[in-house]
């Protein structure tokens, strides 16, 4: 099972070189320590001349077929958002879905939330700075800092940032499943919508800190511009004329509508991803009665009939009866499962597990190695060729291995 994962990086040594990081994930059973382990393996950097859709799908394929990797194993493809990559007509991951039509595409979930806090910001004007921001003043920049306004932004966006963070990070994880990003994202989610009714406790804690901070707790009145009141119309202008609704009406819901919205959307193909496997939760096995893992096994097996059997239904329904409590997730099935070597008994369940494992969630890994990429290409090593390039950064990225070479006995050999 592998899950593919091309990032690109303009260099600024080269304008015209981009490089392709592609990075493989999969599961390595280990039948003698009764172990699973989660692995993403760099594979090398590889430059790309023209950047359509197809060029990047052959790179991909003869990279693939370069290291003797079938990509009819392929599972799961984690891209970012571009439209090359993720187009649903054209795009990479559709052009490999036609040759793999196993190989789900997720949206790589570190870039969708980037996103979301992206559009939550464009969403109001007293968010975004512009040109003309950046050039005013020193005098009317600490003006604007000292304002009470300004201090409120800072105390709803440091609320969102911080139920943010904790999924940014868990999402940056390398054992991390479909499910916790879910969970996660779910979670954020209600805390949001909990900040969003919270709109009094957050002006009462931007006032605490404009006092501590000798900032007068006043909103700046500015000489409000009405339109001509003609007989018999309704006074439009002059409704929100009270600071505090205009800043809530104008900005705070706004942003908070913005973040709800946007969560839900971006994410809504995860889930859709994420609901093929409900059922092989243990404690969801726990719940369903026979005719519901009937259909939901079914389903999965006319999805997935290239990896697993008919079989597949009666290996569950034997499954579930010895089960216990301390099994919770996917992985804990498959940990079970390999523990007590019922690999070959219940091997349909295993291999779906697996395919489980395998799915990317983000494409960190590949991002990370750009890091890399930097510190080695660098002004001093700019004649460096493309083959040392990618054997050199093999070497740094993947030194979990490299250190368990034997370089005495490689020379003797």
């Amino acid at each position: 099972m592998c899950s593919i994962s091309p990032e690109l990086l303009k260099r600024r040594l080269d304008p015209t070189m981009v490089h392709v990081s592609i990075v493989i994930r999969y599961v390595v059973i280990n039948h003698n320590e009764s172990s699973i382990n989660i692995k993403e393996s760099f594979l090398g950097f590889f430059v790309i001349e023209k950047h359509g859709a197809q060029d990047y799908e052959e790179l991909i394929t003869n990279i693939l077929v370069k290291l003797d990797i079938d990509i009819n194993k392929c599972r799961g493809q984690g891209y970012d958002g571009a439209s090359v990559m993720s187009g649903v007509y054209s795009g990479v991951q559709k052009r490999i879905k036609d040759k793999v039509p196993t190989a789900s595409y997720i949206h790589c979930c570190a870039h969708n939330l980037n996103l979301v806090v992206s559009d939550a910001a464009k969403s109001s004007q007293k968010v975004v700075s512009s040109k003309k921001d950046e050039k005013a003043t020193s005098l009317s920049l600490k003006k604007k800092l000292e304002s009470m306004e300004f201090v409120l932004i800072l105390c709803f966006w440091e609320k969102i940032l911080r139920a943010l963070h904790g999924v940014t990070k868990s999402l940056q994880k390398q054992n991390t499943n479909l499910h916790n990003a879910c969970q996660n994202l779910n979670e954020a989610k209600t805390i949001i919508e909990n900040l969003r009714d919270s709109y009094e406790n957050i002006l009462l804690e931007c006032k605490e800190l404009c006092s501590r901070c000798g900032i007068t707790p006043n909103f700046h009145v500015k000489r409000s511009r009405l339109a001509p009141q003609y007989f018999d119309e309704i006074d439009g202008d002059r409704r929100l004329n009270i600071t505090d609704e205009n800043f809530r009406a104008k900005i705070f819901l706004p942003v908070f509508d913005t973040v709800i919205f946007q969560l839900n959307a971006r994410f809504q193909a995860l889930q859709e991803v994420t609901e093929n496997f409900d059922f092989l939760f243990p404690t969801m096995l726990a719940k369903m009665d026979e005719n519901e893992i009937c259909k939901a096994s079914m389903d999965f097996f006319y999805l997935y009939n290239d990896d697993i059997s008919s079989d597949f239904t009666r290996q569950l329904l034997c499954l579930r009866g010895l089960l216990n409590t301390n099994i919770q997730t996917i992985k804990d099935l498959a940990l079970f499962i390999v523990k007590n070597d019922f690999c070959t008994t219940y091997c349909d369940v295993i291999t779906a597990c697996i395919i489980y494992i395998s799915l990317p969630v983000t494409v960190s890994t590949a991002e990370r190695s750009f890091s890399k990429l930097k510190l080695i290409k660098n002004y001093l090593r700019n004649s460096m060729g493309q083959d040392r390039l990618s054997n050199i950064s093999i070497l740094n990225i993947e030194r979990n291995v490299t250190n368990q070479v034997d370089l005495e006995k490689m020379i003797s050999t």
